[in-house]
């Protein structure tokens, strides 16, 4: 999205693929997906997108599929839509011609694919950058049963970047079952 807020005066011709909001003395021709002509926008000259949405004023042609005028706002100019909402307050000189599709600048089209093409490469590169960490590898847990299950646990160091670890002799139960001693590891340094 590219914002150029107020006190600024621009003139020319800007495409984007993308939303462009205007707060700005801008003279020309503005061509994106979206435009935004906010309450602090003056355009003076055509504007084609594929949404248009005008809370400030536009002197000049307005070519788009969605066009709102939000109140407040003031059009001169005509409008070719496909669809148009005209909000109470807002003030329209000119003709409101409804095509069932309206035709946008090849450039505009041209540049959103680009864009669509960009991000999925971006995306693309992303998901093959990320490889998530497998973690430790460990041996597959062998199938043990009862008391006797204790007599398979595994040698000091025996797994994986777990050598000097010292595995503490389970306590004698002396406590009631409904506390416990917690028994730290140490390792042996």
């Amino acid at each position: 999205m590219l914002t150029v807020d107020t006190d600024t005066q621009l003139r020319g011709r800007l495409v984007a693929a993308g939303k462009i909001v205007v707060n700005v003395w801008f003279e020309g021709e503005l061509v994106a997906s979206t435009i935004v002509i906010g309450p602090g926008g003056y355009l003076t000259g055509s504007a084609a997108a594929r949404e248009i949405i005008v809370e400030g004023q536009v002197t000049g042609p307005i070519h788009a599929s969605s066009v709102i005028l939000k109140g407040g706002c003031i059009v001169e100019g005509d409008i070719h839509h496909a669809t148009i909402t005209i909000e109470p307050g807002a003030t329209m000189t000119g003709r409101a011609a409804r095509f069932a599709v309206i035709q946008l600048p090849a450039e505009l089209l041209q540049l959103e694919a680009q864009a669509a093409d960009d991000r999925s490469a971006i995306e693309k590169a992303e998901q093959r950058s990320f490889v998530p960490d497998p973690g430790p590898s460990y041996p597959p847990p062998r199938a043990a049963s009862g008391l006797g299950a204790l007599k398979d646990a595994p040698p000091a160091g025996s797994l994986p970047g777990m050598s000097g670890v010292t595995w503490p002799s389970a306590p004698k139960p002396t406590q009631s079952p409904l506390s416990a001693d917690v028994v730290p590891l140490h390792r042996n340094t």
